[in-house]
């Protein structure tokens, strides 16, 4: 499952795409 906070993070800095990468584990 996904980190909610390294989430958090990753869509403060811009980086959708990892972002999406990652809910997409969840």
């Amino acid at each position: 499952m996904a980190d909610m906070t390294r989430l958090a993070e990753l869509i403060r800095s811009g980086d959708e795409t990892t972002a999406r990468a990652e809910l997409s584990t969840l």
